[in-house]
């Protein structure tokens, strides 16, 4: 668990909720996500960079024409948080996939 302070200045504690593996300290988590719909041909995928406390850093998601295989879906959604990560300046990330 991480504290710190909420906005009035008092001592808070963040509780990480199940499922969720904390990074590193001092080392960028990305989370991605990828969505598929093949009806209307189109793919989503999103990363969400957070730091140890579950604070968000950052988040980027993109939609594209096409259909792929959840797991060439969530290659590319890994890529993009490649992409994502240097240009905030992250120097130290992982990636956390829902690839199986």
């Amino acid at each position: 668990m991480c504290s710190g302070l909420d906005g009035v200045g008092k001592p808070k504690q963040v509780v990480y909720r199940h499922g969720w593996k904390v990074p590193l300290q001092e080392c960028v988590k990305l989370d991605e996500d990828v969505a598929i719909d093949e009806a209307l041909g189109f793919i989503g995928n999103g990363v969400v960079a957070r730091e140890d406390c579950e604070v968000v850093l950052g988040a980027v998601s993109r939609r594209m024409a096409g259909s792929f295989s959840p797991c060439v879906g969530e290659c590319m959604a890994v890529k993009e948080g490649a992409w994502f990560a240097p240009s905030c300046g992250f120097l130290k990330w992982v990636v956390e996939t829902g690839c199986n």
